[in-house]
Formats: C-alpha cells, structure tokens, sequence
C-alpha cells in the first residue's frame, strides 16, 4: 500500500506542545476484486434491494457502494483532539483490471501532541510528528499489508500567496516506516509495576502484547500480523525577525541604557542608583509581557538566558556606581569621620571636667593630668583648675568703725577657700594663656599642611575613581554584548527531536 501525504495548512503554534494541522491522505492499493465488488454493490444499492452500509464518498449520496471490498485500516497514535466542526471529506475509486487499484483519498483536521526541545528559541527549527498505526486486517488467502512511503509535500493546491502559517515557516514534509517494534519485549522492558500473577493477559508475564496485530474479535496471538508504524514529520522554523523584535531586542536595549549611567556624574549617586532601579522595574514588566509568547520548559530559554544576563548587568553597574563614589569621597568620609571622633572625646574629656569639678582637692591635681592629655587649654573650655599658693596676710591698721580696709577684704578673698585654694582663670597673661597662644600657632600649621595634603589625595581619588569608572563600563559593555551575541549563537538551528540516544 503507498501513502502520500500533504500538508493542507498548520493552524497553530507550539506553546502548549501540541500543533493542530489539516492533512490530506492519498492511500493506494491493489485488489483483483475490488472492481467488481464495487460494481455489484453499487447496482444492488440502486435496485433498491440493499442498503449500502459504507458509501464510496461522502460528497454525494447513493452514487455508489464500497461494501465488501478490503479498507486498511489505521490509527493516529498522537492524536490529542479531533475538533466536532471540522471539514470532512473521504472519496474511494475502484480502478479494473489491469490495474486493479484502489484509491483512497482522505481529509484530516486535528491536533496532535509530541515532546519539544525549545532551547534554540527563538533561532529553532526542528520536525512536528504524526503517527500513524496501520493494522493489517486482511484474512487468508490475502497475502496481507506492506506499507510503502510514496510521496509528500508541504502544501496543497491552494490559491493566494504569502506566508502559509503564523509564525512558522514550512520547510518540507516526509513520510517514512519507522521499524518494527517488538510490544513484548518493549512491555517488559519499560513497564515499571510489573503485571499481577493472577492476571491471564500480563503484559510482561505473557505474549498477550502481539494481539494488538490481530483483528479485534475471536483470535489467537499466531493470527496477528505485524504493526506497521508511519511516521509524518512536518519540518518547520520560526520566523525569526517577529521574536527577536518583541522578545529579544527590549531586553536588549534596556540593558544597553544601564550604561548611560557611567556618563553622570560620579558623586550623583542618589542619581545613579535612581536610574538602575528604574531599569529594574522596567525589566520586571518586560520580563512579564514576554513570557506570555513563551512556552514553559524545564529548562532556562535563549530569551530568559538574556533576562538574566541583564539582571545581572544592572546589579554590577549597581554595585560598580557605590564603589566609585565611596572611592572619589574617600578622604572627605574620613575627615568627617575624624571630627565626629574628636567632638565624642570633647565631650567625653568635658564631662569628666565637669565631674571632677566637685571632687576633693587631692584629686584635681591627677584630674588636671588627665584633662590636660585631652584638652590642652582648648579655646572652648577654660583652663583647669591649679592650685596658687596663698599671699601673706598684712596687718590692718586699726579703723575706728572696727571694718577692714577694701585691700584687706580682697585680700581675705583670695585666701579663702581653706588656705590656698584653686582658682578658675578663664583667660589673663598667665601660663595658660601662653601656652594656648603657642598652641594655637602650631595647630595653624598643621592644618595648612594638611589641607595641602587634604587636596592632593582628593585628585588622586577623583583619578582613581574616573580610571575604575572608565576600565568597569569597557568590561561591562564587552562582557555583555558577548554574552548576548554567544547566548544565540550557540542555541540555534535545527534540532533532532527523534534521534537515538
């Protein structure tokens, strides 16, 4: 028996794993006596004496009778759905001897469902499967059923031009016998519970797979015949210009204006981290819109292998734009941090001054050693406490009111406080005084020399902060252009979804 088959039209993708096609058979056989069975059916029919149970055509009605001569009969074995409005159309011509052929022509609209390899998406090609299973149900003397591929093609007379199918173009359409399969061995190789041992037609305990070759009703598994198994493969390939517009190159572009932000300013990091979280969200939607048009799969796509990348991209120009700013302000952070350090200890010194304030006088002397090491003479607070050595008192000459003279008041002032006590002096010529001026002279100094110093490192940072800056969007920018360019390149072309292992 030869088999053609053609490609009438593809309906749909393949995001659900399954395609949906019309195909049109062309089956041819020969049978010696087919003609005449025909014939008589036929006229037996049209007498009005019998009522035909198979009509050669369902086009037009009681034109003829094709009861009693041989159909083979077969069987899509991935079909997933036939849809209740579709078109129909079978025909079957009897051709006398010489010849003695037999032609059935047949229209199928289905869906059929296969495994998928999607990791060239969206640069993909590979075959879509139809299966077909023929039994032989001829009896003795027939010398039985050999399948033999005869002809193919991808698209049936059909008028218009333009592209056939959405999305996909049609390459070509094969046919071919696949080799026989043993069902038992396969049962029993495969299964992973095995039969029961009370079950008279175990799988893998007894032959009872062979009767699959055999007629339904009444049979052995000796009178089964052999299972012929064709394959249709429909070789397709993306149209790869509509993905790579509305999936490939938003992702793309969106990663390419993550490095404007290496054009702003360095010390504008509020500025820069503004921008890459934008991008994120603006990734985010992306990803949300795309994945629609994608199918799902155990493994990461060309298209989400991009995504990631990009992810990727913007957490380093993230990262890359705080280290660049905390290089450039590396000296001003440290000097603010310096200050914040010398007020805690202001303050800290301070507050034990003022603690010791109230303290005994034999520790003001430990005490003033103490502060001294942390506030020598500071300009904001005054000078410690030190102990003057009482003056000698001098006679009063007597009044005749009995009061001291003003000098002896004063005089009595400053020896008060237990005899030779401690004075605040906050300010004067005295030792303190000199001793702050010098200071003063000297931290001026050192405050020029340090700005100096202050100004140079500042440029030096700025300069390593620019060469970090411009070294980090080269590597960037390569890095992921290469990434984008080998992501695709290394996933596409055909695939062989049937290939041995």
């Amino acid at each position: 028996m030869g088999i053609t088959a053609v490609l009438g039209t593809e309906l749909d993708d393949t995001k659900g794993y399954r395609f949906e096609a019309v195909l049109y058979f062309y089956l041819t056989w020969r049978d010696p006596a087919a003609y005449d069975t025909v014939q008589r059916s036929t006229q037996a029919m049209l007498s009005g004496n019998y009522s035909c149970q198979k009509l050669c055509t369902d086009w037009v009605g009681n034109l003829s009778c094709c009861d009693g001569i041989f159909i083979p009969t077969f069987f899509f074995r991935n079909a997933h759905s036939f849809p209740q409005d579709r078109a129909t159309g079978y025909k079957m011509y009897a051709v006398p001897p010489p010849d003695s052929a037999v032609l059935y022509t047949q229209f199928v609209h289905g869906s059929w469902y296969q495994p998928m390899d999607l990791r060239h998406f969206p640069f993909d090609s590979f075959d879509l499967l139809v299966t077909l299973e023929f039994l032989d149900t001829s009896l003795r003397p027939h010398p039985g059923l050999r399948v033999v591929p005869s002809s193919g093609g991808d698209r049936l007379y059909t008028l218009g031009k333009g592209d056939a199918v959405s999305q996909w173009q049609v390459n070509g359409l094969t046919v071919e016998v696949l080799p026989p399969v043993d069902s038992v061995a396969w049962f029993k190789t495969y299964s992973q519970t095995p039969s029961a041992s009370v079950d008279p037609l175990g799988l893998t305990t007894t032959d009872s797979a062979l009767l699959r070759g055999a007629a339904p009703g009444a049979t052995t598994t000796q009178a089964a015949n052999n299972v012929t198994m064709v394959a249709i493969k429909i070789r397709i390939q993306r149209f790869w210009r509509y993905e790579t517009l509305n999936t490939v190159l938003p992702v793309l572009l969106l990663g390419l204006l993550s490095f404007l932000v290496f054009f702003m300013e360095r010390k504008e990091l509020a500025t820069r981290l503004g921008v890459i979280v934008t991008l994120f969200l603006a990734m985010a939607a992306i990803q949300f819109v795309i994945q629609e048009h994608q199918p799902a799969s155990s493994y990461i796509l060309p298209t989400q292998q991009l995504v990631v990348a990009t992810y990727v991209l913007l957490v380093l120009v993230e990262a890359e734009s705080i280290l660049v700013y905390n290089v450039e302000t590396w000296k001003a952070n440290a000097d603010k941090a310096a200050r914040r350090r010398r007020a805690r200890d202001r303050f800290l010194a301070a507050r034990k001054a003022a603690k010791a304030a109230n303290a005994p006088p034999s520790a003001n002397n430990s005490l003033r050693r103490r502060c001294a090491r942390w506030l020598p003479c500071h300009s904001c607070l005054p000078c410690l406490p030190t102990r003057q050595p009482a003056p000698q008192q001098q006679s009063v000459p007597p009044e005749s009111d009995g009061h001291a003279s003003p000098d002896g008041e004063q005089s009595k002032e400053a020896a008060s406080g237990g005899g030779g006590g401690s004075l605040l002096r906050f300010g004067g010529s005295g030792k303190c005084d000199s001793a702050k001026q010098g200071k003063g002279t000297l931290s001026a100094a050192r405050r020029l020399v340090r700005m100096d110093t202050l100004t140079v490192d500042a440029d030096f940072d700025e300069y390593c902060a620019w060469l970090i800056d411009r070294v980090a969007l080269c590597v960037l920018f390569v890095g992921y252009i290469t990434a984008a360019v080998l992501i695709f390149v290394l996933s596409s072309g055909f695939i062989d979804l049937f290939s041995q292992p």
